[in-house]
């Protein structure tokens, strides 16, 4: 098994080529509240930079989400042929569809004790039955993280395991936003924060132009 997967892993990688995204659609996954959260206030500008993007953002509420049971190999492998999984709601009916929907994945993700938050712990968790049937090579993978204080970097190497290196999502240069804010509204006043997301956007564009027909 090693052997095949080390030449699957070489096969892929000659022969490599990044999909031609002429109308990119962008998923957003976050479990926080525009009210409260300075990330969603930073991802107001940075998607105010994608005007004219197909983007879809979707809300993982306290509670919706149960985290992975954990089923054995034949159980989850029998879940994923129809694109669902054991414990079913919010991930099958909304999570499910738009990752497979999705050309670029982009995780709202506040620090929370320098870990992911629990609700979206648990929805990366239980994309295991979906990736099971389905692989995400030719998905990219960004992020914005807000710390209170320090961490952001921990947060980055957390979603580079998870959702790169373990669930295949492509990881682009300039992958992740990352500033410091406390306070709700602390982010407004980063130092050329509107500039920032600008360019964090710019980055994105860049990325689907250099692949996008002329």
């Amino acid at each position: 098994m090693c052997l095949e997967d080390g030449r699957d892993v070489v096969e892929r990688l000659m022969n490599f080529k990044v999909n031609k995204l002429s109308d990119p659609k962008i998923l957003t996954l976050h479990a926080s509240n525009y009210e409260t959260s300075n990330t969603l206030s930073l991802w107001k500008m940075v998607k105010d930079n994608l005007n004219g993007y197909n983007i879809n953002e979707i809300h993982i509420e306290n509670g919706s989400v149960r985290d992975c049971k954990g089923c054995p190999y034949k159980a989850c492998k029998h879940y994923s042929q129809s694109n669902n999984c054991f414990y079913g709601g919010i991930m099958v009916e909304e999570v499910y569809p738009a990752i497979i929907n999705c050309d670029i994945l982009i995780m709202l993700c506040p620090n929370y004790n320098d870990s992911i938050s629990a609700n979206l712990s648990a929805a990366i968790n239980r994309l295991t039955a979906l990736f099971r049937k389905v692989k995400f090579y030719d998905k990219y993978l960004y992020s914005i993280i807000v710390s209170g204080f320090s961490g952001s970097d921990i947060i980055a190497q957390q979603l580079i395991s998870s959702l790169n290196i373990n669930k295949t999502f492509m990881l682009p240069p300039e992958f992740a936003l990352m500033e410091t804010a406390n306070d709700y509204g602390e982010i407004e006043k980063v130092e050329n924060i509107k500039e920032k997301a600008k360019e964090f956007a710019d980055s994105i564009k860049r990325c689907v132009a250099a692949v996008t027909e002329s």
